[in-house]
């Protein structure tokens, strides 16, 4: 990943388009990412002004009336970075129990039962392929996993 000679594709669904916040066809994201504080866990990453440099290219796919389909290509493999990115430009990944809109965790509230953590699951995304080149053959290896349904288009 370092040397960019590891591509990762992932599709992402984020919630529908707002309109005071609309995407571009495609867009960049360089947020930076680092350790915030968290209870229970001492520290989470998130997006922070300060943080390591990070880069998502981002294309949208779809654009439809339940989300937006995007495909998202990481050239830094931050932790959480697609979920980090996608929240902090106010589009996080539908079903995310952790990131909210800004790429913080979300707040902690004394009634709730328990905190999300980023292990939690719910979150749509999906990586769809991984291209590299093969180190002893030079030959170009590419896996590719089908979508599940709510992240492939709608005809």
């Amino acid at each position: 990943m370092r040397d960019q000679k590891i591509q990762k594709l992932y599709r992402a669904l984020v919630g529908p388009e707002q309109i005071d916040l609309p995407l571009a066809d495609q867009f960049d994201i360089t947020q930076a990412i680092g350790k915030v504080p968290y209870p229970g866990l001492g520290d989470l990453y998130a997006a922070v002004p300060l943080g390591r440099t990070a880069h998502s290219a981002c294309k949208v796919l779809q654009r439809r009336q339940d989300g937006t389909l995007l495909a998202v290509t990481i050239t830094t493999g931050r932790p959480h970075q697609i979920r980090i990115h996608l929240a902090a430009i106010g589009y996080p990944l539908m079903g995310d129990p952790l990131y909210i809109a800004g790429g913080q965790p979300q707040p902690i509230s004394p009634s709730a039962p328990s905190r999300p953590v980023p292990g939690d699951c719910g979150y749509h995304l999906h990586a769809h392929s991984l291209q590299f080149t093969h180190p002893r053959t030079g030959q170009t290896m590419r896996q590719v996993s089908q979508p599940p349904p709510q992240l492939r288009r709608v005809i």
